[in-house]
């Protein structure tokens, strides 16, 4: 049972994890496509 309970632990921690980074991921892309939109001018290399 302990084994289990490790694994499940290792899993509810990962799967945590994958959504917190999806969110930081999401926020990250809206606000990237936002900050592009405000400033044009830096798109052009």
């Amino acid at each position: 049972m302990g084994c289990f309970r490790g694994f499940w632990h290792v899993f509810d921690a990962h799967c945590r994890f994958s959504f917190i980074c999806s969110i930081t991921l999401e926020v990250g892309d809206v606000f990237m496509g936002v900050f592009h939109r405000a400033f044009p001018l830096l798109e052009r290399d």
